[in-house]
């Protein structure tokens, strides 16, 4: 399946131009337009608005965009799953799992991997819930199965939705017609398994805002169905585990129904961009790790000598490959960074910005030139330090080794190089989020892989429009994002970031919930989720394990630290 097209929408959207979608993918504009006019073709759908402001999208727009990223989401995962079956030969597989697919899918999966890839061993695990999440985030398991959502830091392929049944004895009233209500089974003597281990079904309690009357708790699921056959209580269990076990026991589906989604999960990049959080270029942790991934994959762990094998790598470009091939590998290659452009701009007066061409490729060209032969590691870092410490934006020409040669220097016009280029403007953003709390909890979300904070965790929130106030603007992008009706209790304050291209301006609100879910006692999930990927009520003490953008982290820090609010400067 081709997600080009699919990626252009996504780009177009982020960016709200195509112009800029197609500058930044490499394409042309009219080859955009043709990409977009062929999803709303193949859709029969308009999803794409042009305004004055730029693109935006359609109503109908809005509510295909979570299918279509996912679409994209899901053919990387296919691709990165392809990839590591291409060099999967030996080694251990360390596999998390719970007793239902332990016992009824794992062993006929494991033999038929076992027949492709006869050198791969495997350590199961076998735990609940809780443990999976704790071996994942611990890296105690390569993958595991669990249900969604999933903890966070994991990249998931869901593989099968497990309905939720009805366990009743023999001859119990509820077992006389075919369907048990779930508010019904909540009166009768409930059997249930550990929290840590049962949250699919305690889930279908909270949906009905129901409380069951829990007579016997226990960790083993069989222990469960043989509780049922003894006739002391009823319960809810996936119908994966029920299969081979239901001598002496009633099953029936329930109403309403539920189900649990099983999914495989791998720990992802969630812990690189934690550690990467605050440093901004996002991109830039997300290609060391992928860069990292291919060098175990493709080199057996050992970084590449060939400068065709390095540029390969993610996120690695002309500088870094010259870099690395000239200081680590002595290749005979220049080593162009700002500090570089400016010397060889001003040593040889390029008239025209450095940045661009021709000067971009004569910078190149007289760089690669001035490499000695068998130096190549000693020029390149001593040009570095020569545009760094004496060829500055303020040029001590007197202690210039090169002043003699230095062509800008003997017409007096050092200060008129390098010449710049346009100059980006700062664009200022007015931005609302808002902090929803329940008891100790606060709901946060990840955001869709796409974008510049892709995958990373944040306070619901967005644009102020035209003529809104900010109060209201917080109040319509929570409904928007998560179908939660919140009220605003206060305003925690401001907190003002700045980017490469933009500022923000970010208006921090607590929130709470409006109508009947303000009335429920446990934390509600949300009924959409229509800009993020995932969700969570988490403590103030999870919040520091989860990777935030900046402004958000600020914003948990200063509220959240040694868990007691805090008012924020302006407020």
């Amino acid at each position: 399946m081709d997600t080009k097209k699919y990626e252009v929408l996504e780009k177009t959207v982020e960016l709200s131009s195509l112009t800029k979608a197609a500058q930044e993918l490499g394409l042309t504009q009219s080859g955009v337009s043709h990409m977009l006019a062929a999803i709303e073709a193949e859709l029969q759908l308009p999803l794409l608005k042009r305004t004055r402001t730029g693109a935006r999208l359609t109503p109908e727009g809005e509510q295909m965009m979570p299918y279509i990223h996912e679409i994209v989401r899901q053919e990387k995962l296919l691709r990165q799953a392809a990839a590591a079956l291409h060099t999967l030969v030996t080694g251990k597989i360390r596999i998390g799992t719970f007793t239902s697919v332990a016992t009824h899918w794992l062993p006929a999966m494991m033999m038929q991997f076992q027949q492709a890839y006869p050198q791969v061993d495997f350590q199961l695990f076998n735990g609940d819930y809780h443990d999976i999440d704790t071996w994942l985030g611990a890296g105690s398991v390569d993958l595991a199965f669990t249900t969604l959502p999933a903890r966070p830091g994991c990249s998931c392929v869901p593989l099968y939705e497990d309905a939720l049944a009805a366990v009743l004895p023999k001859g119990h009233p509820l077992a006389a017609g075919p369907v048990c209500p779930v508010e019904e089974l909540a009166k009768e003597p409930f059997i249930s398994l550990l929290e840590s281990s049962n949250h699919d079904v305690r889930r279908a309690f909270r949906a009905l805002s129901v409380r069951p009357n829990i007579r016997f708790e226990t960790k083993d699921d069989y222990a469960v169905i043989a509780m049922v056959r003894q006739g002391l209580g009823v319960s809810i269990m996936p119908s994966l585990l029920l299969r081979g076990n239901t001598d002496g026991v009633e099953i029936r589906s329930i109403d309403p129904p539920a189900s649990r989604t099983i999914a495989l999960a791998a720990a992802s990049e969630e812990e690189v961009l934690r550690l990467w959080e605050g440093l901004g270029y996002y991109s830039r942790a997300r290609h060391v790790l992928a860069a990292a991934r291919r060098i175990m994959d493709r080199h057996g762990g050992v970084f590449p000598a060939a400068l065709e094998d390095i540029r390969a790598l993610p996120g690695v470009g002309p500088y870094t490959a010259g870099a690395i091939a000239s200081i680590a590998f002595g290749e005979k290659l220049p080593c162009v960074d700002a500090n570089v452009e400016r010397v060889v701009a001003r040593v040889f007066d390029l008239d025209t910005p450095v940045k661009q061409e021709p000067a971009a490729s004569a910078v190149r060209a007289w760089a690669l030139r001035l490499v000695p032969e068998g130096k190549a590691r000693e020029h390149n870092q001593a040009m570095m330090e020569l545009g760094a410490l004496v060829c500055g934006k303020k040029p001590r020409c007197g202690a210039c080794p090169l002043a003699a040669f230095c062509i800008s220097l003997h017409l007096g016009i050092v200060d008129q190089r390098p010449v710049p280029g346009k100059r980006t403007p700062i664009t200022p953003i007015e931005v609302v989020t808002g902090v929803l709390r329940r008891k100790d909890r606060i709901f946060v979300q990840k955001r869709l892989a796409s974008g510049v904070w892709g995958n990373l965790w944040e306070f619901p929130g967005g644009r102020v429009e035209p003529g809104e106030s900010p109060e209201a603007a917080v109040m319509r992008e929570f409904e928007e994002e998560t179908g939660f009706a919140v009220a605003v209790d206060s305003k925690y304050g401001i907190i003002r970031h700045g980017y490469t291209t933009y500022k923000i301006t970010l208006h921090c609100f607590a929130l709470s919930l409006a109508g009947a879910d303000g009335d429920l006692e446990e934390a509600p999930d949300p009924p959409v989720l229509t800009a993020a990927s995932a969700w969570r009520w988490a403590t103030p003490r999870e919040l520091e394990d989860l990777a935030m953008p900046a402004a958000h982290r600020k914003l948990a820090d200063r509220i959240f630290a040694a868990d007691a609010p805090r008012r924020l400067p302006g407020a």
